[in-house]
């Protein structure tokens, strides 16, 4: 009995609890997964289309550091029925580009299980950043829901105008144009992204 129970604990201390230990370091390796970098230029996609938020398969930096370019890709809000199509690319100024990284990086996850997303009409965006070896990650943005998201990572943008900053001529236009005023009916609910 004695023996059997020795050949137990070498069995326990020479398997399981390596296993455990090689299972909890993949565990941890899949929480911080970098974001993916496709090749190519940075380059806006024609169109944006509005997709309900999806929930994050992945942990870690939103983007990957060492950008060097970086596009805000504005999509127009829609008539009825139409797409969201490109408006305009606006390149970002090159001193900015690793304060914006950083300031990505830097996002709270999103909750999307008790965050609500707006019903007012607005622009949409995407944010594309390049790499030195001719590669580029895209930062979906969802203004109406506040999050940013990237290669499966979801972020919270609690003020959009923070982001949209970094772009001074785009966050200008954004907020404050002759058609904002304080009669103008914003819908907001949960802990969706203001303008304010």
């Amino acid at each position: 009995m004695a023996a059997s129970f020795h050949g137990l604990s070498l069995i326990v201390r020479m398997g399981v609890i390596p296993g455990l230990v090689v299972l909890l370091a993949a565990c941890g390796a899949e929480d911080d997964i970098a974001a993916v970098k496709q090749p190519g230029p940075p380059t806006c996609p024609a169109t944006y289309v509005k997709n309900a938020p999806t929930k994050a398969s992945r942990n870690g930096d939103l983007v990957p550091e060492g950008s060097s370019t970086a596009l805000l890709c504005v999509y127009s809000f829609p008539r009825p029925g139409a797409k969201y199509s490109l408006h305009q690319p606006i390149p970002l100024a090159a001193d900015k580009v690793d304060g914006l990284a950083d300031y990505l990086n830097t996002l709270d996850p999103a909750d999307l299980e008790s965050n609500a997303c707006t019903l007012a009409g607005h622009d949409q965006y995407q944010v594309i950043l390049g790499y030195p070896d001719d590669t580029n990650v895209t930062v979906r943005v969802d203004y109406n829901c506040g999050t940013v998201s990237a290669a499966g990572a979801v972020r919270q943008v609690s003020q959009m105008k923070t982001l949209l900053g970094f772009w001074p001529e785009r966050a200008i236009k954004t907020y404050r144009t002759p058609s904002q005023t304080p009669s103008s009916p914003l819908i907001r609910s949960g802990t969706a992204a203001t303008g304010n």
